[in-house]
């Protein structure tokens, strides 16, 4: 699944549907989502399979992991919402310019 929307993203950006959804923003959730992945996978290694000094890199490397990849798919999803917002906001105020009359004085 994460493969045929990385797909959809990269190599069909002249659908509408796809160039309206913001397909730079849908790449970095992606990316933030296959990071996810990884640190589940990191977070199944038993730690007793791995040498003692490399326990420690291991925590730092799963929580990292963790980190950076709530930061890209919850910052992508803010910024989607942002974008969504703000071509809202621009339209609903371009139509009350519409509706607002200008009366000069003779």
């Amino acid at each position: 699944m994460i493969s045929v929307s990385m797909f959809m993203c990269t190599f069909c950006v002249s659908c509408r549907i796809i160039r309206l959804s913001s397909p730079n923003l849908n790449a970095v959730f992606i990316v933030g989502i296959i990071l996810i992945y990884l640190m589940v996978i990191l977070f199944g290694i038993d730690s007793n399979l791995v040498p003692t000094e490399g326990v420690s890199g291991l925590c730092q490397t799963r929580l990292w992991l963790g980190v950076i990849a709530f930061t890209l798919v919850y910052g992508s999803i803010l910024a989607q919402t942002f974008r969504v917002f703000y071509i809202l906001r621009n339209i609903k105020v371009a139509q009350n310019k519409n509706k607002i009359k200008v009366r000069t004085h003779k």
